[in-house]
């Protein structure tokens, strides 16, 4: 028998009552078949995932595109070891405490070590929150508000959004990137021993480039930034002094032959970003009119240079999100309701070899 990982599916569900908020898919690690394993009734609306293995799942749910229609919530989920498909004892926290500060939760980061910190980056009220958890429950300890936007767009920069949160190091739980969409900056924020945050350092980005995603490299350097307002994919070196040097700058409108085109939608946005497991790549997602992934090949580790190395359609519209395990791609394509897997080998992006349809708006995933 072809040993099997678990997918975790967050699904936007515009019509609640008729569509499932959360999947469970089994993919065959041989193949790349996937299949419905298991449907749960709660919660609806996941925006994003954080896999604590091998004890928890995170999910956000609520707020996000859905913001007035359902509250935002913090969930917390048991990974289930003898089942991986199934989750166990659910908990969760609503996040806005009635004070219309804490809305939009787009992005969470959690620790490794205990006790456990939570951060959390709010895109509608322009915050960030640090949790912490105290006898098994999840306890808000700071917020810090961030004020400034560039105002280049005028529709997407009114305000601050932050979209993205993660450590500035693997193993630190007092220093983290917090990327700005509406400020065109990613900050440095530190969380002192008091709980207290602040802001520590930022990198100004081009304005109006709209930063959505920030990854770092597993083993050198380097930090790579997406613009989602711009379509742009920025490399930086990391200093030794933790100053910030650009290295590299491409766009992400790179066309191919299999790409989806939409002429009716009118977006035309970078969504996701990751780095290969083997550092040798790094990929990014377009959505909207142009629909494809986009594969860079990392070409000089030292001075922080990229080139394109694969582009592809990704089997549907509006790939909001992707994932990356072993010999396959993933993705969740938002608005033709799909999760394709693609082989992926060598950094190129080969053909089709599988494909899920769901109930709903799929736009998270979490391989398990």
């Amino acid at each position: 028998m072809s040993p099997k990982k678990v997918v975790f599916v967050g699904v936007n569900t515009p019509n609640p009552e008729q569509e499932t908020g959360l999947y469970s898919l089994f993919l065959d690690e041989d193949s790349g078949k996937l299949e419905v394993a298991q449907k749960f009734d709660a919660p609806k609306n996941i925006g994003f995932f954080h896999l604590d293995e091998p004890n928890f799942l995170y999910a956000l749910s609520g707020g996000g595109i859905n913001k007035t229609e359902s509250p935002n919530d913090l969930w917390r989920f048991k990974l289930d070891r003898s089942n991986p498909q199934n989750l166990l004892e659910p908990y969760h926290i609503q996040l806005d405490d009635g004070s219309g500060q804490h809305d939009g939760a787009c992005y969470i980061t959690v620790s490794k070590e205990d006790p456990k910190r939570l951060v959390i980056a709010y895109y509608f009220t322009g915050n960030t929150d640090v949790y912490k958890e105290v006898d098994n429950k999840l306890v808000r300890e700071s917020t810090i508000q961030f004020k400034d936007f560039s105002n280049v767009d005028k529709e997407r920069q009114e305000k601050s959004h932050p979209h993205c949160v993660i450590p500035v190091e693997e193993n630190n739980i007092q220093d983290y990137f917090v990327v700005d969409l509406g400020a065109d900056r990613v900050y440095l924020i530190h969380v002192n021993d008091d709980h207290k945050v602040s802001i520590s350092d930022s990198i100004q980005v081009p304005a109006g480039a709209g930063p959505r995603h920030v990854v770092k490299h597993p083993s050198s350097p380097l930090l790579f930034v997406l613009n989602e307002l711009d379509n742009t994919l920025l490399v930086y070196k990391v200093n030794s002094n933790r100053t910030f040097t650009l290295t590299d700058k491409h766009t992400t409108l790179v066309r191919s032959e299999t790409d989806v085109v939409v002429e009716s939608d009118k977006i035309q946005n970078a969504a996701h970003l990751a780095v290969s497991n083997d550092g040798q790549y790094v990929l990014c997602s377009n959505r909207g009119t142009l629909n494809n992934i986009v594969s860079f090949k990392i070409v000089d580790l030292e001075h922080g240079k990229v080139k394109v190395q694969s582009v592809a359609g990704p089997g549907g519209h509006f790939p909001r999100y992707f994932a990356l395990h072993g010999k396959f791609l993933l993705v969740a394509n938002q608005k033709s309701k799909n999760v394709v897997v693609f082989r992926f080998e060598n950094g190129q992006i080969k053909e089709k070899v599988s494909e899920v349809n769901v109930n709903g708006n799929p736009i998270a995933l979490s391989i398990h």
